[in-house]
């Protein structure tokens, strides 16, 4: 029979792979849109301190997969906070306006409103 260890260790290790596939995308897409408006910074900042706090309960325990998946989502919340401020608080240090963000709601572009800012105020009533 196999013991709980080892079947904790197996469910604690897919798990980890889990969450790691499940924010990679997120991490892809942000790094490369840099396009981090839709991510509340109170969120961001909450998520850090939480997973500090919760480091000194990890480190309590034994070595095995929720060392690796706690190390994961401390890299993880920590660049989402670091990209935020730098594409949205922090001023860029090239002088040069931040990229915008790839907004595909922008009422210009849609092709229902093209050329509307060129007919008047009224144009879409």
């Amino acid at each position: 029979m196999v013991s709980l260890t080892v079947v904790g260790a197996i469910a604690g290790t897919v798990a980890t792979l889990l969450f790691v596939c499940s924010a990679l995308p997120m991490l892809i897409r942000a790094r490369r849109t840099r396009d981090l408006s839709s991510y509340s910074p109170a969120n961001l900042i909450i998520a850090n301190v939480g997973n500090l706090a919760q480091t000194v309960y990890v480190i309590s325990l034994p070595p095995g997969p929720i060392y690796l998946m706690h190390t994961f989502n401390i890299v993880v919340s920590g660049l989402m906070l670091l990209w935020w401020l730098r594409h949205h608080w922090l001023p860029n240090r090239r002088g040069t306006p931040p990229r915008p963000p790839n907004n595909e709601e922008n009422d210009d572009d849609h092709p229902d409103h093209r050329g509307d800012r060129h007919r008047g105020p009224l144009a879409r009533v």
